[in-house]
Parts: C-alpha cells; structure tokens; sequence
C-alpha cells in the first residue's frame, strides 16, 4: 500500500481550511501524510489547523517567498511514493479518492490526473468542469494542454531523480512552468483516471478574475520562450489555452447547478 503525502499551502485561509483538513482526514484510505505548509498567517487559520490536528497531519508556519516556494518546502518535508497539492480554497469531493488513486496508480507512471469541479466560494455552486480524457504526453507540448493541478498525483521519484522544483518567482502559473519543464526533460508516463477528485473554489490566485487570468498568460508566455519557444509560438499556445478554458464554460453551461454536496458534512452546502 503506497503512502500518499497530501500538499497543502495556505495562508490566512481561515474560511476554507477546515474543509480542505476534513476532506483529507476522512479519506477511507490511511496511508496518508497531510502536510500544511502555512505562511505565517495573521487570522484564525493556525488556531484551526491545532483544532482540528489529528495523527496524520503535520503543520509547519513560517514566512516564505509565495505559493511555489511553499510547495517546495512540502515537497522536501514529504515522505510518500507519491505526491500531490491540494491547496486551501480546494477539498477532496468524495472519501474514496485516494483509494481510487492508489489503485490506479503504477510504479511506471510519471504522474496521474483526475478531473474537477469549480464551485462558487459562496454559494457552493459548480461554475465550470474540466473534464478530459487519456492523453499522449506530447499533447503537453503539442497542443498546450495542461491537467488540472489539484488532481494530479506524482510519482515520487519526479521529485528525487529529476532535482526539479517550483520557480518561487511565479504567481500564478509555476504549476504550468514546472511541468512544461518537465515534459521537455524525459518522454513522461501519464495516465487518466475518469474520475471527479476534486471542488476547487473560484476566486484564488489562480482564478480571481480577468487580471489573474492575464497574469497567468503572461507567466505561462515566459515559461514557454524560457524551454526555447519563439514569440509566435508561445503567443499562439497561450491562445490554445485560453480556447479550451472557454470551451469547458460551453460544455457545462446546460447542465443543472445545484449546490455542491461535501461527503463529511450531513447538510447541503
């Protein structure tokens, strides 16, 4: 049975923590390290994480240089075969996740990716789906196609034989510059578990707004021109991957948005 060391970054996250803690600790599977890696936060968010401690999580707080940088703390704190991020705005949907991880999960494989939901941060209502498919690893590289972070779950050793780390430098899009980085090192093994994992909120770093999204292109931009694309290149990639974003807000626009339901609470949220 492989240990799984679960990432979280946090800082003062005081109104989603809770849920982010809950979703991991009632995970029918065990063999878990939760690892917090919080920024010194200011508010109530280090008084819950003590308050809802149990045996398998692990806290550390302290300043750091952003959200990639505490990634790497969490990365170099962990002990599992295999590593994922689950930020504090973002909670398992179910408790059989890591479990379906783990099953599917194979000593060959690079990294495994699920799908997700976004939901509204007040009113708990799914507002947009990424949902994919089995791909080659080239489609990375090809066609700009990124999996969806909070659902992807890396084989150790990406971390240990290949010395890569987030670039701290990064706001937003660290996520796609270290695996852009790491397709153009080695011909990957990925595979796709057709699963929902994961309620991501809107309204993080990631997704707050039109200035988030182009801060995260410009990032993405400079992540693509530092592997060696040109301009026209790197600007026509950007452009698929704006494209896909809006084609998932299409897919899922008929579709009924009721409030999500969180597996370890017994009301609607």
């Amino acid at each position: 049975m492989k240990k799984i060391s679960i990432i979280t970054v946090c800082y003062n996250a005081e109104n989603t923590i809770v849920d982010t803690i809950l979703s991991v600790k009632n995970q029918y599977y065990k063999n878990i390290e939760h690892i917090i890696i919080d920024g010194a936060s200011s508010d109530q968010t280090i008084n819950l994480i003590k308050q809802y401690q149990h045996a398998n999580l692990k806290w550390f707080s302290k300043k750091d240089k952003g959200i990639y940088d505490a990634m790497n703390k969490g990365i170099d704190a962990a002990s599992g075969e295999i590593i994922t991020f689950l930020n504090a705005d973002d909670c398992y949907i179910k408790a059989d996740v890591l479990n379906l991880v783990s099953e599917a999960f194979e000593d060959r494989i690079d990294y495994l990716y699920g799908n997700l939901f976004f939901i509204d941060a007040n009113t708990y209502r799914v507002k947009r789906t990424w949902h994919d498919r089995q791909r080659p690893a080239s489609d990375f590289i090809r066609w700009a196609w990124q999996p969806a972070f909070p659902a992807v779950f890396f084989n150790c050793k990406i971390f240990e034989d290949n010395h890569i780390r987030f670039k701290s430098d990064y706001r937003i899009s660290g996520d796609y510059d270290f695996l852009l980085r790491l397709h153009h090192q080695k011909n990957l093994h990925i595979r796709y578990l057709d699963s929902f994992m994961v309620y991501m909120r809107l309204g993080g770093a990631s997704t707050d707004g039109w200035k988030a999204v182009f801060l995260a292109n410009i990032e993405v931009f400079k992540a693509l021109k530092y592997v060696g694309f040109n301009a026209p290149a790197s600007l026509c990639k950007v452009f698929m991957k704006l494209t896909r974003k809006l084609f998932q807000l299409h897919l899922f626009s008929s579709v009924k948005k009721s409030p999500v339901r969180f597996f370890w609470r017994s009301h609607v949220a």
